[in-house]
């Protein structure tokens, strides 16, 4: 009896000696994981204590983990960061925020740790991201050089074609025939692209009210009886601009009769319950040409010959700025363009 006894404590104790073994070299693991993360990342107590940071920790609060075991968090971090902690720990779970302080910016997680009885630790993790915002502002910045640059190049373009015509026209105007008239008309279309670029330009104001979608869609229909416009399904009550609406779905049903096609079905797929209003226009025309459908919401883009390259864009715009987005379904046949919005009726 008393060997079996010495035996299983021989037995417990390997046990307990593989198992302090197993959880040394966890602790090794762990250590060399946490200090190979080029970010810093504290690891807190229930009372927001420092029970342990890693090296990259240590080189961001300019301060070593024995000088900082056990110190309240609130000794190192300033109040906003602080805020995120408490954020966390009311609500129990995940909390992450892009947050300036001091002119930098960073990138915030914290991950409370919990238990049965609560919160048994918190992780709070923090990412100087200043140089990939930077980095951000430069690049819009160097689109909306670009995007200008090709906005004035187009209207330089097309005024000095019209000016051409122009004094062309009063170059002749000592003949015969009067060229006053066409005078005038070049005169009015540098007027016209001069303010539709406006139009793009300005920053858009959206006045909201309750819309007929449906309603809205047939007054447009009479701007267009020379061809076969189909509503199909059900086009709920939808918040928006109504006169900005009515300028997308003209651009739209226009574009088709540009296209050649012989009808324009306008179907909605929306069902009571869902999310989204979505939209589609679908012609049986020309078509888009391959490759080009990623393109033509881009300003002064067109695939047409003469064409200002504004009216998809523009469209884009007030969609966007409704909160919803506007895209080309790919077809076999003529064009779809799918319109989605919110459903907020």
């Amino acid at each position: 009896m008393i060997s079996k006894l010495r035996t299983r404590e021989e037995e417990l104790t390997r046990e307990r000696k593989d198992e302090r073994e197993k959880a040394e070299e966890l602790r090794i693991i762990s250590h060399v994981i946490l200090n190979s993360l080029p970010f810093p990342i504290l690891l807190l107590s229930p009372d927001k204590r420092i029970l342990n940071m890693n090296r990259s920790s240590e080189e961001f609060f300019g301060r070593s983990f024995s000088s900082s075991l056990f110190l309240s968090v609130s000794s190192i971090l300033p109040p906003n960061f602080l805020e995120i902690i408490e954020d966390a720990g009311k609500k129990g779970f995940r909390e992450e925020r892009t947050i300036n302080e001091d002119g930098k910016w960073f990138q915030i997680q914290v991950i409370p740790i919990k238990g049965e009885k609560g919160i048994l630790a918190t992780i709070f993790m923090v990412n100087d991201i200043t140089e990939r915002k930077r980095e951000e502002e430069i690049l819009k910045e160097k689109e909306k050089m670009a995007s200008l640059g090709e906005m004035a190049s187009y209207l330089a373009h097309e005024i000095k074609n019209s000016v051409g015509v122009a004094l062309g026209y009063l170059k002749l105007s000592n003949e015969k025939e009067n060229y006053a008239e066409r005078v005038v008309k070049e005169l009015n279309t540098i007027s016209s692209n001069i303010e539709r670029f406006l139009d793009f330009a300005k920053p858009m104001e959206i006045r909201k009210e309750k819309i007929e979608l449906k309603e809205t869609i047939s007054e447009i229909k009479e701007s267009f009886r020379d061809i076969d416009l189909i509503l199909e399904g059900e086009f709920p009550l939808f918040e928006g601009d109504k006169n900005l609406l009515k300028m997308v779905f003209f651009n739209l049903i226009k574009n088709s009769m540009e296209a050649e096609s012989t009808y324009i079905k306008i179907k909605s797929h929306w069902k009571k319950g869902e999310k989204n209003i979505v939209i589609d226009f679908i012609d049986d025309g020309t078509g888009i040409p391959e490759g080009k459908s990623e393109k033509v919401f881009l300003p002064f883009y067109s695939t047409k010959e003469g064409g200002a390259g504004l009216g998809l864009s523009l469209s884009k715009k007030i969609i966007l700025h409704h909160g919803g987005e506007i895209k080309i379904i790919p077809s076999e046949k003529g064009t779809t363009v799918r319109v989605v919005l919110p459903f907020n009726g």
